[in-house]
């Protein structure tokens, strides 16, 4: 008996997940007399879980016919389930699992809805199958459910990735106090942008820490969260990067650039409008993508189908995160290529170069070697997603992919570990208000002559404190 016949043009998978298909016939067998109950194979056959593929039941054991399920009532009544259901054949995915015996509860309804206490979902036929299953030391097969639950079991290039991206994070805070805290390094345009570039690489790096290491199962509204999160804080970092090098790049190619205090001020918001506005624009397009019926699933982010991350699996990823961030690697590469030629040209006219030629050619320098450094990680990132589909990249791009992921460290030596970072953070905690306080009144003179004696010469050296 077969109803609702029609023609469909889509697939159901895991998650009811659809994908396009050719235009064929359909019916549904269930719920007319009797309704569905999904096993992974054939009658007399076992889903082996090493081999994902359907073996036979060797022929000294009995093949499973019976099992509990729950009725309207909530009472359990023991049926064959060939007799009292309609067998479909099939598994919810490539690579099903079984419900642990011991940390899985679970029962069958009398509607064919495999219920899981743990998570405490309802899972319908595409979503599960059964199958006979042989514990240690039981001697007989039992039915037990398989499903494709979401998992945060990395294998050891990806939890290697993870650690280093938690190793980031542990010095990236520091550098990003360091510069908040010292107002000699936050309060130039470059120290703002780099601070707002370190924020948006914490949040996302944290996101993924949290959960890989974490190994938790979340459910979707949480994992769809953290998701988009996360891909908000990665496009913001690959936005603030661009307009770290659009900044360099203006002040290098104008030194008569008006650097007032107003419009420092007036450039950093339309930075940040343009940075956090972008990234949340594009969040809100991925998420209205994802979440809307009209677009279909080979198109669609995948962020909280079945990782809390874009589904990286298809070449949808490249439209929503990777292309995107190529053309801005592009245009940073750009203004690199042009940056680096003027560096050379004046490099050998540097004692002739005035004071503020010399802080932009100083930065510039700096703002390089972080480009070159982060600049070529990602760009390794975005090959590797695009050779997925070959055996190779996993071994080619396991270094690059772990240069990327431990650049906070990079960045820590970078920004951190210099001289004229040291002397401002010594200069800023002998100024403190603690600092002060203990100082005795009788050198006040001294001091005072001091003050006097250094304006003179802070007139010419702030710009390089500045850096």
């Amino acid at each position: 008996h077969v109803n609702r016949l029609s023609n469909y043009n889509y697939n159901q998978g895991f998650r009811n997940q659809e994908w396009e298909v050719d235009s064929h016939v359909r019916g549904c067998v269930c719920g007319t007399l009797r309704y569905c109950v999904k096993l992974c194979c054939e009658r007399g056959e076992f889903f082996n879980e090493a081999t994902f593929q359907c073996e036979r039941i060797p022929e000294d054991y009995t093949v499973p016919q019976k099992l509990y399920i729950t009725l309207e009532d909530e009472s359990a009544k023991e049926v064959d389930i060939y007799e009292y259901f309609t067998p479909l054949v099939g598994t919810p995915c490539e690579k099903p699992e079984s419900l642990s015996q011991n940390t899985d509860s679970w029962d069958l309804t009398d509607e064919g809805t495999l219920h899981v206490y743990n998570d405490d979902v309802y899972l319908n036929t595409v979503n599960y199958c059964l199958s006979p299953f042989l514990y240690d030391g039981s001697g007989e097969y039992v039915f037990v459910p398989l499903s494709c639950p979401i998992k945060n079991e990395p294998d050891w290039t990806m939890q290697l990735n993870t650690y280093a991206m938690a190793i980031s994070v542990i010095f990236l805070l520091p550098t990003v106090l360091i510069y908040l805290l010292v107002e000699k390094l936050r309060g130039n345009m470059r120290g703002k942008l780099l601070i707002c570039y370190l924020i948006s690489l914490i949040g996302s790096y944290t996101i993924i820490s949290i959960i890989n290491i974490s190994g938790y199962v979340f459910d979707n509204e949480t994992c769809s969260a953290l998701g988009f999160a996360c891909y908000f804080f990665f496009v913001a970092a690959f936005l603030w990067l661009n307009v770290l090098c659009f900044d360099i790049w203006i002040n290098f190619k104008d030194h008569q650039v008006n650097n007032s205090k107003r419009k420092l001020s007036i450039r950093f918001l339309c930075y940040t409008l343009y940075a956090w506005g972008t990234a949340l624009l594009m969040t809100l397009v991925s998420m209205l993508c994802q979440w809307s019926d009209w677009m279909p699933m080979d198109y669609k982010p995948g962020i909280g189908d079945e990782v809390c991350w874009l589904d990286t699996e298809k070449w949808s990823a490249g439209i929503y995160f990777y292309w995107p961030n190529l053309i801005i690697i592009i245009i940073n590469i750009g203004t690199f290529v042009h940056l680096s030629l003027r560096i050379y040209r004046i490099r050998k006219n540097l004692g002739k170069m005035t004071q503020k030629q010399k802080f932009f050619h100083e930065n510039g320098v700096v703002i390089l070697r972080l480009f070159i450094v982060m600049g070529i990680s990602w760009i390794m990132d975005i090959a590797s997603f695009s050779l997925r589909k070959y055996s190779f990249s996993d071994y080619l791009f396991t270094l690059t992919d772990f240069c990327n992921a431990i650049q906070g460290v990079t960045i820590f030596a970078l920004f951190v570990l210099k001289r004229n970072v040291y002397d401002s953070v010594k200069k800023s905690v002998s100024s403190s208000p603690i600092r002060k306080s203990r100082r005795s009144s009788s050198v006040t003179a001294s001091t005072h002559f001091s003050k006097l004696s250094t304006n003179s010469y802070a007139h010419t050296s702030s710009m390089k404190d500045n850096l």
